[in-house]
């Protein structure tokens, strides 16, 4: 592994960019969305701590709780795609599972720390954080749409989630050209299920879209290197 793929580094680096860039201007990468998500469930006060402090760029509170949750009407994306010239409005859609600790927090009243796709009524805690990104095709900023915290997410509930923010995208102004993810037997499931990879007719968008796998993972998880 080289020292660029080293989390410390990627850490290390996304923060010198953030500490270079004005506080309204900066854009969060979805590992450091996840880390924050993280810190606030552990304990919001010592995450306001470290945000007001300034050592650490964080993003505002609000903006964690609008990510974890399924609002079709995001007028933050809306806004975003407005202003971008019209060829940048055609998106890939990017979603993985990011590793997460378990935990369990009381706060305010409310227990968090479950996964958001629990059926029945037990009560499991988050292992992963799945994280939606939109992507513009033709350059310019990207978007963390949703971080849902989840548990043995299977192929049916991943492709709920998955329509909810292609929804969420095409009402916010935005032409997804394509879905792209790795090669899990959970995703693969998702593709056969919508058509199979490839350029497919989605329903919920009356369009075509590319299903595609993220190639460079692939080739990482079978040890080729460049």
């Amino acid at each position: 592994m080289c020292c660029s793929e080293l989390p410390h580094y990627q850490f290390l680096y996304a923060q010198l960019g953030l500490s270079l860039t004005a506080p309204k201007a900066r854009r969060f990468d979805r590992n450091l969305y996840v880390l924050a998500a993280e810190l606030h469930n552990i304990s919001p006060a010592a995450y306001r701590m470290l945000r007001k402090s300034g050592a650490i760029a964080l993003p505002r509170v609000e903006l964690l709780k609008k990510l974890l949750s399924n609002s079709l009407h995001d007028e933050n994306l809306r806004q975003l795609l407005q202003e971008l010239q019209p060829k940048q409005r055609l998106v890939n859609i990017l979603f993985d599972e990011v590793k997460l600790t378990e935990t369990l927090r009381y706060s305010g009243g409310h227990v968090v720390g479950y996964a958001q796709n629990r059926s029945g009524d037990a009560e499991v805690l988050a292992t992963h954080a799945l994280v939606i990104e939109v992507v513009c095709h033709f350059g310019g900023s990207k978007y963390i749409l949703r971080i849902h915290p989840v548990a043995k997410l299977n192929s049916d509930q991943l492709k709920g989630i998955l329509l909810e923010a292609l929804a969420a995208v095409s009402n916010a102004g935005g032409t997804i050209i394509s879905c792209i993810c790795d090669n899990c037997n959970t995703n693969v499931s998702v593709y056969a299920k919508l058509g199979g990879a490839g350029r497919v007719f989605i329903d919920i968008l009356n369009s075509h879209a590319f299903l595609a796998y993220d190639y460079v993972h692939l080739f990482k998880t079978l040890g080729i290197t460049g």
